[in-house]
């Protein structure tokens, strides 16, 4: 059976290792991110979402984050009382 084009590309994307192309500073400069990153508070706000199901309590969350930034996310997570399901997000 011969090899097709794909198998051969495949096999070269496998073999190919390109030239690391990172600074020598990088761990220095991993650091210092990190460092300036945990000084910034990161003031969460917790807000209920009115989300269909009753049985799930979602919250929009946002908080402070790095530079400036503002970060946002969903929330999922079950009622007080109710018990885990299969899907479930229990936090």
């Amino acid at each position: 059976m011969p090899v097709s084009y794909l198998d051969r590309r495949s096999a070269e994307l496998h073999a190919y290792l390109p030239e690391l192309t990172r600074r020598p500073d990088l761990h220095a400069f991993r650091d210092e991110m990190l460092e300036r990153a945990r000084a910034v508070p990161l003031a969460p706000e917790l807000d209920p979402v009115d989300y269909p199901n009753r049985r799930l309590r979602v919250l929009d969350v946002s908080y402070d984050g790095f530079g400036g930034s503002r970060g946002r996310r969903g929330l999922p997570g079950l009622r007080e009382g109710d018990r885990p399901g299969a899907g479930a997000v229990v936090d």
